[in-house]
């Protein structure tokens, strides 16, 4: 679609919706990384492990079992919150940086999607990982892969089709958002984990948010740049040169 404004000289014709540029996308990401990057450092964890008696050799049914509620909890509750900051911080900085019209209804519409998405995921993701440290099951790269891309992708979507609905996007600049966001989500996951892998051998990568302030700053950086090149590049259009009709 393409929004028209009349002047004394004739018709403008102007694209409509979200598309911008890779260098608006970065910026934005980089400054809601940076944000996120040190609240996190500030708030992490939120919700302290529960005060639970020592196990010991022997530990009773009931301390097992409050020992469970108390891991799922630790995880899932740590994980929404990690998730929603992130996802706040990104979608406001990339609804306020990257649109022409609009800005504070796209901050706040890309805010609380990336709020949303980033809380939901990090629930559900912290399930799971609290499930793999009670039951020592093996967690692999593919594993840690897997969560960390439920993590950006539901962030980059959710603030993604935030954003396009603030901006009357066309189905078609949706969709190459969502796609984008999908693929962002992949990039994120992909080089977080390769890289880790090399430099923090020890570290458990399942955990959503990384347990020291190094291995956080790599997590949000290469998550940053993902999204930032992912969503430049999905979402960029031709420029268009202003067409002029005539007036009688």
């Amino acid at each position: 679609m393409e929004a028209k404004e009349t002047n004394a000289i004739g018709t403008v014709n102007r694209p409509s919706g979200w598309s911008p540029g890779i260098l608006e996308t970065l910026f934005a990401c980089f400054l809601g990384g940076l944000i996120g990057y040190f609240v996190l450092n500030a708030l992490v964890p939120v919700f302290s492990f529960a005060d639970l008696p020592d196990m010991g050799s022997f530990p009773s049914e009931e301390l097992i079992s409050e020992y469970k509620q108390a891991q799922y909890a630790y995880r899932s509750h740590n994980g929404a919150c990690d998730g929603a900051i992130l996802g706040l911080c990104f979608g406001a900085l990339m609804g306020l940086i990257t649109v022409r019209t609009r800005r504070i209804l796209s901050g706040i519409a890309g805010g609380l999607g990336g709020l949303l998405g980033g809380a939901i995921a990090g629930y559900v993701v912290g399930q799971y990982a609290a499930h793999g440290l009670i039951f020592k099951s093996d967690q692999t790269i593919l594993h840690s892969t897997l969560f960390h891309f439920a993590i950006w992708a539901s962030m980059a979507v959710a603030m993604s089709l935030a954003i396009s609905l603030a901006q009357a996007s066309t189905i078609k600049q949706t969709l190459a958002g969502l796609m984008a966001g999908l693929v962002a989500g992949a990039l994120a996951s992909i080089s977080y984990n390769a890289i880790a892998s090399t430099l923090f051998p020890l570290a458990n990568m399942t955990f959503i948010s990384p347990e020291t302030a190094t291995e956080r700053m790599l997590w949000i950086a290469t998550g940053s740049i993902a999204l930032g090149a992912g969503f430049g590049m999905g979402l960029r259009t031709p420029k268009e040169s202003n067409r002029y009709d005539a007036s009688a």
